[in-house]
């Protein structure tokens, strides 16, 4: 795998992004919280979105695509759970789960 550096500070910069829009549009209990997941949720996505890049080309398309799916579900979870007036614990738990499924699905793909 190989590591882009400016896709790298391409992924900073969203999650950056994610948290401000986060911090200025989220209205609920667990805010702060919010806005840290979101944003190191968005980086660890981009990171395999935009960041790493495979020989393969099979395996660099999936892994894009995974990421990019991925990284839209957490956009709606996020975007479900700022308006809502539901505990922290049910978006850990739903948060908690895309990012398990992600993995194993990430691992699958690279390791064919």
């Amino acid at each position: 795998m190989n590591f882009n550096k400016v896709f790298f500070f391409i992924a900073i910069t969203l999650s950056v992004l994610s948290a401000y829009i986060l911090n200025i549009y989220v209205d609920n209990n667990f805010k702060s919280f919010n806005v840290i997941s979101g944003s190191i949720i968005t980086f660890f996505y981009s990171l395999f979105f935009l960041v790493l890049e495979n020989k393969n080309t099979r395996k660099s398309i999936l892994t894009k695509t995974l990421s990019s799916v991925f990284i839209l579900l957490h956009f709606i979870i996020l975007y479900l759970f700022s308006y809502s007036s539901t505990k922290i614990e049910n978006y850990i738990i739903f948060s908690t789960i895309l990012i398990i499924v992600f993995i194993v699905a990430i691992y699958s793909v690279l390791r064919r």
